[in-house]
């Protein structure tokens, strides 16, 4: 029995990950909890200049709201609606949605704007937003540079020159131009003690500086202070090839009135951006303060408050708001006392271009280790606000839960005992007597016939829970490499994304689509760049191109190829219109620079 008990006891112990994941096997096949929805506005920029425009964000997340709401008077802002922009969120198979509202706001005056809390009634229950702040600034009083310099400059723009370490901030690099354009290059910007987060698309503009008009292109940016002090921000640098007036011709004839010009290769250079960073405060820094930096709200729920001890309970937990999300960590639980914690699974999702809105979602596994009827306890996430210089703890209540008690050994093995096991000894036999004879009992031949235990179909049976258990396991192992392998998902995706851009491409090219061919061109390349060195696409900029590409042994012929589709794509911004035999030209170019880097990959 001793050996019998240990062999159990081992089989239990082996199943105990098996009987972790029944359970929520079993609670997601037969419930489905939904997130708590939720209602938001936002600012894109909370700065404007008189003349200037920003867009305001309304979110709802997990809330039926099919058409955009109509905004009360704003007084001094005229409000065009923008469009919805729509995400799915798919965490673990638990699905969460969202939907926002665009609108464009457009100041009359300058000063300080104060947005009114919006308040949404969505089947009989009612929401509410914060108020907003909004500052005008007074018109442009930019002066260009004076004589030919006059005609290309740049522009830094920060929205403020105090900073709180770790903060994401948005900035602009804008173009003026006073000439025609050829061909320009992306813009590249001097970094010391800043991240560089996410570039929008490059938007074309016009104003006027001085009475004179200007052809715009601005690049916005999003970067996060890293490093605390006075720091450089910039300066930016570009080249370009410009077709500029009043330039001598050839033979040395007189040109008084500008009637002659040339096409001239520029270098430009804006100015340098001192911005002041500090760390966050030490008074008042909460103990599970992490580093966030912004403005957050926390969403929270349990999959179940009923469960035995053992059986996990999956904590949902939703970060959303403005600010670092690189720095937004799980949120704390305010006591572990008596519960086993797995390390947190978490996603984001931006709702913005320049990543600075959106929601991290968290799923972690906690399993009770001890019976009764408890609090699940507190939870808290804690972030600095800069707005209002000052930290912030959001709180979601205790939870209570009924936790029942597990199955025992002993209801699974009975107690053994010796005496009940031990055959009782035989009476002593009695004498014969002489006028009896004994009976003479026959047992007969004995069967040759092996026990039940030892029957091929009862070993096949016994033996084969092991082999399933372990190619369970193996498996499960292997699902969870794979989700945390952030570069192995990146794979994923950029394959997938590689895929349905060149399927794209092909229509593009057929239909004579210019503008849509090369945004999905130059879509596919970033994604194979970032596939060959190692790299998110959206960290991929010119300079590493220029110095990492040579290093993995590209070819010189690629490497041609590629300048010519970089070239391309600048010079599709300001004439975007191509014929379709130029469309299939650039894509058969661009299938050989991909099959090249293919190549490079491999032999790596």
């Amino acid at each position: 029995m001793v050996t019998l008990h240990s062999r159990l006891s081992r089989w239990i112990s082996i199943g105990a990950p098996i009987r972790q994941v029944l359970p929520v096997v079993a609670l997601l096949i037969s419930v489905a909890i939904a997130y708590a929805g939720s209602f938001a506005t936002s600012l894109q920029n909370t700065t404007v200049e008189l003349g200037q425009s920003t867009i305001l964000t309304l979110q709802f997340q997990d809330l039926p709201m099919p058409s955009p709401p109509q905004l009360p008077s704003l007084g001094d802002i005229t409000v065009r609606y923008v469009g919805p922009v729509s995400q799915q969120l798919n965490l673990n198979g638990k699905r969460s949605s969202s939907i926002s509202y665009r609108y464009q706001l457009t100041p009359s005056k300058p000063g300080e704007i104060t947005l009114p809390a919006l308040s949404i009634s969505i089947s009989g229950q009612s929401y509410s937003s914060q108020p907003l702040k909004l500052t005008v600034a007074p018109a442009n009083t930019m002066t260009a540079p004076e004589g030919d310099a006059g005609l290309l400059f740049l522009k830094l723009i920060t929205p403020t020159n105090d900073l709180v370490l770790g903060e994401t901030f948005p900035f602009e690099i804008r173009l003026f131009f006073a000439a025609n354009l050829r061909e320009t290059s992306n813009p590249k910007l001097e970094l010391d003690g800043f991240i560089l987060g996410k570039t929008a698309q490059p938007e074309q503009g016009q104003t006027r500086i001085g009475g004179k008009p200007y052809g715009t292109v601005t690049w916005r940016m999003s970067a996060t202070a890293a490093k605390a002090g006075n720091l450089a921000f910039g300066p930016v640098e570009m080249e370009m090839m410009a077709v500029l007036p009043g330039a001598q011709p050839r033979g040395g004839v007189f040109n008084p009135f500008g009637i002659f010009s040339e096409q001239r290769r520029v270098s430009l250079q804006s100015g340098t951006n001192v911005l002041r960073v500090v760390p966050p405060p030490v008074n008042g820094r909460p103990a599970n303060f992490a580093g966030a930096v912004g403005k957050f709200r926390l969403i929270n729920s349990l999959s179940t408050t009923n469960v035995a001890v053992g059986d996990p309970i999956t904590v949902r937990a939703q970060v959303a708001g403005r600010g670092n999300f690189d720095q937004v960590n799980m949120p704390v639980l305010a006591s572990t006392n008596g519960l086993r914690i797995y390390d947190a699974q978490s996603e984001v999702q931006t709702t913005d271009d320049l990543g600075l809105e959106g929601v991290k979602s968290f799923e972690q596994i906690v399993i009770p280790e001890q019976p009764g009827f408890v609090q699940f306890p507190e939870i808290q996430f804690s972030y600095f606000d800069p707005e209002s210089k000052s930290y912030v703890t959001l709180k979601h209540a205790p939870t209570p839960i009924t936790v029942r008690p597990g199955a025992a050994l002993s209801t699974i093995l009975p107690a053994s005992n010796a005496a009940a096991t031990s055959p009782a000894p035989l009476p002593p036999p009695v004498p014969p007597k002489n006028d009896l004879q004994h009976i003479v009992y026959t047992l007969g031949t004995p069967l040759n016939q092996r026990p039940w235990i030892r029957r091929p179909g009862v070993l096949a049976a016994l033996a084969f829970p092991l082999p399933a258990y372990a190619l369970f396991a193996a498996w499960y192992r292997r699902r969870q490499e794979h989700i945390r392998d952030p570069r192995r998902q990146r794979r994923t995706a950029a394959e997938q994304s590689i895929a349905a851009g060149l399927s794209a491409l092909t229509r593009q090219a057929a239909a004579g689509d210019s503008a849509g061919f090369f945004e999905s061109l130059g879509g596919i390349l970033r994604e194979k760049i970032g596939l060959s060195l190692d790299i998110p696409a959206a960290a991929i900029t010119e300079e590493i191109v220029d110095n990492r590409l040579l290093s993995i042994g590209l070819a010189d012929e690629a490497i041609t190829g590629l300048n010519e589709l970089f070239s391309a794509l600048n010079q599709a911004r300001f004439s975007p219109d191509h014929s379709v035999e130029e469309l299939e030209s650039f894509q058969q170019r661009l299938h050989t620079v991909c099959n090249a880097l293919d190549g490079s990959r491999e032999q790596r």
